[in-house]
Order: C-alpha cells, then sequence, then structure tokens
C-alpha cells in the first residue's frame, strides 16, 4: 500500500519500507544470474519521481505459462487492468491491489 494511500492513523517510513522490499532489493534475481536494478532507498516509495529507473525485463523459466501467473507484459493479449482490483485468478485467494 502506497504511503499516501495508507488508512488514517498508519504511517509507512523509509525503514519500514526497506525492510518490506528486502526479498525484491536483492542484487540478482532467486536462482538466476540476471542483476536487478539497484533503488536507492530514498527512492523506494512510489511517490517519488525516478526517471532513471530502467528495470530489467526478466521472467523466471518457472513462471512460463502457469495458470496463475500474469502472461508476458509484451503478449498482446495481456491487457493488464492498472489501478484496479484484479479479480482475474485461477484459485481462491483474495482480490489483488494492483493501485499505484
Amino acid at each position: 500500500m502506497l504511503p499516501h494511500r495508507l488508512p488514517p492513523g498508519h504511517h509507512m517510513n523509509i525503514r519500514h519500507m526497506t525492510l518490506f522490499h528486502q526479498k525484491c532489493r536483492q542484487d540478482f534475481y532467486p536462482s538466476s544470474n540476471v542483476k536487478r536494478f539497484t533503488v536507492p532507498n530514498e527512492k523506494i516509495p512510489w511517490t517519488v519521481e525516478y526517471p532513471e529507473y530502467k528495470p530489467v525485463v526478466y521472467t523466471a523459466a518457472a513462471l512460463k505459462d502457469k495458470s496463475w501467473a500474469d502472461p508476458e507484459i509484451n503478449e498482446p493479449t495481456f491487457k493488464p487492468k492498472w489501478n484496479a482490483m484484479d479479480g482475474n485468478y485461477s484459485f481462491s485467494i483474495p482480490l489483488i491491489d494492483k493501485f499505484s
């Protein structure tokens, strides 16, 4: 959840976001030799502009053709509903908030 969309009385600081993002902030994608784009702590919040951000295009081979995984972003049939609740899933899980 974004800091500007937190419920009243809640707040999120850089320390909290750093702890929250530890797994995705590793140097390499899991079980690969593909290096992630490094994001400095002060650029973590979505509210901070970061025009230099150019992430690597990477999808783990283990996700290929899985019914529960999103298709590749460049597939013509993939039409994500950005900034909307995603209710398209094949097993019983809560809706996924894709608001940014």
